[in-house]
């Protein structure tokens, strides 16, 4: 009768090494799908940061309008200032890939800030043509404020005798209420 055949003898360095490389290979595919996920997150958090700046500066120049409007040629004089320095800083943030428009737009700087502490009512003309451009830069849909004339979508919202006119009821009248989204609800 022959001996029995041992079974080969597994080397002890294998077995570790093959442990090894299948720890290496799971850390590899963990850290890699990681990555690609924080990657995505940056991209997204990266678009997110830009609409945030991109949404403040349409809300200092509607403030700037909104101070033009009622005849604060100081105060929206000091908002478009801070409007251009916001622009600048957030044409450096995007470099090559900043619309050609917002340089057109800064480019009208002192023209516009000049005509706001002039007290000039050509600012209100001025300041509607830059939310339409600026409008137009984005890609966002166009707002035009009404600047003291009859628009096509309706009556201007100032007050016939200037922004700084308030129309009181004459002695014997009733004072009317403007229209609420209640009383269109109700009626």
């Amino acid at each position: 009768m022959q001996p029995e055949a041992l079974p080969p003898r597994r080397s002890p360095i294998k077995s570790p090494l093959v442990l090894l490389i299948a720890v290496g290979l799971a850390f590899g595919v963990g850290f890699g799908w990681q990555y690609l996920e924080a990657s995505k997150l940056r991209r997204q958090l990266q678009a997110a940061q830009e609409q945030s700046q991109v949404q403040g500066l349409e809300t200092t120049l509607t403030d700037v309008a909104i101070a033009t409007l009622f005849g604060s040629y100081e105060e929206a004089r000091t908002g478009a200032s801070a409007f251009f320095t916001d622009l600048q800083t957030h044409v450096s943030n995007l470099g090559s890939e900043a619309p050609p428009q917002f340089e057109s737009i800064l480019g009208r700087r002192d023209q516009l800030i000049t005509a706001l502490s002039r007290s000039e009512p050509g600012a209100k003309a001025l300041v509607d043509q830059m939310i339409n451009d600026f409008s137009e830069a984005t890609g966002r849909p166009t707002r035009s404020f009404p600047m003291g004339q009859e628009q096509e979508h309706g009556p201007s919202l100032v007050p016939e005798g200037g922004p700084d006119t308030v129309q009181l009821p004459q002695p014997g009248e009733e004072a009317q209420r403007p229209n609420t989204v209640a009383d269109t609800v109700r009626g």
